[in-house]
């Protein structure tokens, strides 16, 4: 399987004793134990981001406490130790931390030989997290937390007879734009809340609808059980191709919904001094996660149902997976995850007729043939997909200077903008640019 790396987690051994790097011994009170979940969400339409977490994993260790990875994907669940598939990763059995605590009186040796390889250990799982599954359940994951949290927890308290204090805790880093599960985004009533055109935190209607929502996750058991647990969130709305970006609005929505979901649920607010809505941490995420599975992008699309807003929706040749020159699809499961939500979307709106317009670039003068029949392809899957023959126009125009970037600003090709002219656009059909391409051709 190909590795993903959507994180770079950068752990970073220093020496945190008072005492400094001697070899000295040290008393060891009964202090409480951290236990962490940190659930990596490195899958396609995410950004990578570059977030040192390397004092909490100290903590961690230092408590002699466990910490476990859990996958956000379409199926997430706790990755297993490599040697021993009973123990999660980053996980140490009882040996080992009584050993540790024997040795934990000796500064030196207790960093090189228990500490040190602990973190490396971890780092190394991290690196090697990918997902197996398509799509994104991040309700799901937290879920699975919850249950590698009580694990751990059960086992720390057998071995200490139930005499010691225990602080669970959550670390997230995902951008909590589901695609499947009880909660994800698209689902109509889901994505209409996220869309709202106002605050939904100043919106009482939105408010309405978000608690109702709630109140059925409660209802259904799907809303995990977090008293007691302190959730730290990185990366909301940290999205990348194909993922259309969110606007401010849209992050405030998101930011929101999930606030009032992890309020519900009784989460505990997260310690770290800048974060937002009590768990939200604000980061910058670079780079697209490169990805053997295609997550399908989540829609909202102005142009269906709204005939004041013209401008097309593009999906080009790369997102759509044709193959180069070609109609056929590379993958039709990748196609059909693309066009999904176009078709969710345009069957909101049975009245709407479209036009699929297809392009291509430059090179060689371009070829009204290609797009034409990419269109058509298009249009029969969508129509697979449910949407209504009769509503769909499919026409081709090949290079044409009105739908299409100049590829060739210095009059020479361009490939990275000709690649963009390889696509099939979807308008509103009475639309202007529509009714501008149909009479041209």
């Amino acid at each position: 399987m190909k590795k993903v790396k959507i994180l770079t987690i950068v752990i970073i051994v220093s020496c945190v004793f008072t005492s400094g790097c001697k070899k000295e011994e040290n008393s060891l009170t009964k202090s409480p134990v951290t236990i962490l979940a940190v659930l990596l969400g490195n899958h396609a339409n995410s950004k990578k981001f570059n977030v040192q977490i390397g004092n909490k994993i100290n903590q961690v260790y230092m408590s002699f406490g466990n910490v476990c990875i859990i996958c956000v994907d379409g199926k997430p669940e706790a990755m297993r130790n490599k040697e021993n598939e009973s123990m999660m990763a980053g996980c140490y059995s009882k040996e080992f931390l009584d050993n540790s605590r024997a040795d934990y009186k000796y500064q030196e040796v207790w960093k090189r030989e228990y500490l040190s390889p602990q973190i490396s250990n971890l780092n190394k799982y991290i690196e090697e997290c990918s997902p197996n599954n398509p799509e994104v359940d991040t309700l799901e994951a937290l879920h699975s937390a919850v249950e590698a949290l009580n694990e751990m927890e059960s086992i720390i308290k057998d071995e200490n007879d139930g005499n010691i204090v225990i602080n669970k805790e959550i670390i997230v880093y995902d951008t909590g734009l589901c695609t499947t599960g009880s909660f994800n985004f698209l689902e109509t009533e889901n994505l209409e809340l996220l869309t709202n055109d106002k605050k939904l935190d100043r919106d009482e209607i939105g408010q309405s609808k978000m608690n109702k929502l709630i109140d059925n996750l409660q209802e259904s058991a799907e809303l995990p059980e977090l008293s007691d647990i302190m959730v730290t969130w990185y990366g909301l709305g940290e999205v990348a191709h194909p993922q259309p970006e969110l606007s401010k609005l849209d992050v405030e929505n998101l930011r929101y919904m999930w606030s009032e979901i992890l309020n519900r649920a009784n989460a505990v607010p997260s310690s770290v001094s800048n974060a937002k809505s009590d768990y939200f941490i604000q980061i910058t995420g670079y780079e697209a996660v490169e990805s053997e599975y295609l997550v399908t992008p989540v829609i909202w699309w102005e142009g269906v149902g709204n005939t004041e807003n013209e401008e097309e929706v593009k999906i080009i040749e790369e997102e759509i997976g044709f193959v180069p020159n070609s109609t056929d699809y590379i993958s039709i499961e990748r196609a059909y995850q693309v066009l999904r939500p176009y078709a969710q979307n345009l069957l909101k709106y049975p009245e709407m007729k479209i036009l699929l317009l297809g392009t291509t670039a430059s090179y060689n003068g371009g070829s009204v043939e290609l797009s034409t029949q990419r269109a058509e392809h298009v249009k029969n899957t969508l129509v697979e997909l449910g949407v209504s023959e009769e509503n769909i126009v499919a026409i081709g125009v090949g290079y044409h200077q009105d739908f299409c970037e100049n590829d060739s600003p210095n009059g020479e090709f361009v490939e990275e903008i000709g690649k963009n002219n390889r696509s099939v656009s979807i308008f509103p059909l009475d639309s202007e640019k529509a009714q501008k391409a149909l009479n041209g051709s």
